[in-house]
């Protein structure tokens, strides 16, 4: 995927254009510009939102969005690909593993057991003896200690077998560790708008999501929200002039007076609507 986001980055620095006037073009936050262009598309959580990201900065930049498209889904495949292979990687080690060393790990299994069987029978043998010895109480220290010492050179011989084996697969190379899970990617800080109470002249517009829906809105020119909102939330705006750009058309309705408006496209499109009251 860094190939890919070096063509945008390439084509960007080309034409002489910062971030910040992408941004400002394209509606698009200077964060996910930036993940596009390091590779990082799975900074954006909905394949939904990342190609209409695509498909708006490809344009902005003069790229082919289509071929843009192709070689984005030809090398989520790829990498697809690759992560299946790798879990039966790890199951092919660990068969030949077993394969390789079944004798030694049976062997230490009946030692085991075996070593078990000796423990019972040396402790009946002393308890017999000292019950012969010591008196009818049939129970003396003495019988603790024996089978306390029987039992620790059997596990030092039993731990020694087992570790003499699994040294020689060392060059296996086979790591057992779970990897440290990897973070999520953020989908995007809430800066929903907590300003100052307007007046009877401005406007107030609620925003519903219907489906999982990217939007930004901005208040007299000011970024107050940019973010992924979920199906089901609303979030209310207040002021005199309200721009909502919104990335996927088909999720997201309106209410302004009472009066519900949208959905305003299909399903993944880029659009921008405008409430002032001037």
């Amino acid at each position: 995927m860094e190939e890919l986001g070096k063509v945008f980055k390439d084509k960007r620095l080309k034409l002489g254009i910062s971030l910040e006037e992408a941004e400002e073009e394209t509606k698009i936050s200077s964060n996910y510009l930036q993940a596009i262009e390091d590779g990082n598309f799975d900074r954006v959580e909905c394949e939904v939102f990342l190609k209409g990201f695509l498909k708006v900065y490809s344009s902005y930049l003069g790229l082919d969005k289509q071929e843009i498209l192709k070689k984005y889904e030809d090398n989520s495949i790829k990498e697809s690909e690759e992560e299946e292979e790798e879990p039966m990687k790890l199951k092919e080690k660990l068969s030949s593993f077993a394969d390789n060393h079944q004798n030694g790990l049976l062997t230490a299994m009946l030692f085991a057991l075996g070593a078990v069987a000796v423990i019972i029978f040396i402790y009946f043998a002393i308890f017999i003896y000292d019950y012969l010895v010591d008196g009818a109480s049939g129970y003396s220290p003495k019988v603790i200690e024996r089978v306390e010492l029987s039992i620790g050179e059997m596990s030092d011989k039993a731990e020694a077998i087992i570790e003499e084996d699994i040294e020689e697969t060392n060059d296996y190379g086979i790591d057992l560790t779970n990897d440290e899970q990897k973070e999520s990617p953020n989908s995007g800080e809430d800066l929903s708008y907590t300003g100052e109470v307007f007046d009877d002249t401005t406007l107030e517009i609620e925003i519903k999501s219907i489906e999982d829906s990217w939007y930004l809105v901005e208040i007299e020119g000011e970024e107050v929200f940019a973010g992924i909102s979920r199906e089901g939330e609303v979030r209310d705006f207040t002021g005199r002039d309200i721009r909502v750009r919104i990335g996927n058309a088909a999720g997201v309705m309106i209410i302004k007076d009472g009066q519900e408006m949208g959905p305003f496209g299909a399903k993944g499109e880029v659009v921008s609507k405008i409430f002032s009251i001037d």
